[in-house]
């Protein structure tokens, strides 16, 4: 089996990996300090593998996140 785990989570691509670990409680630990939305994926390797996922699941356009309009604006400038 190939042991490949997903950078974002395959059904909210919102959701990027925050923390792994083989050990479940310390994964749900990790989860509670966080503010955002969360979710936990097992992936079934030899030795389990839980994966903690965060983000914004509110966000559903790039027109919907805020974010400083003349930085970017200023580096798309620059670029040839």
């Amino acid at each position: 089996m190939d042991r490949l785990v997903y950078y974002h989570h395959p059904q909210a691509e919102n959701l990027s990996l925050t923390y792994s670990s083989d050990d479940r409680s310390e994964v749900l630990t990790q989860r509670d300090e966080l503010d955002d939305d969360t979710e936990v994926i097992r992936y079934p390797f030899e030795v389990p593998v839980y994966v903690l996922y965060e983000g914004n699941l509110d966000i559903d356009a790039a027109s919907d996140i805020d974010f400083d309009r003349g930085w970017l604006s200023d580096r798309i400038s620059e670029l040839p």
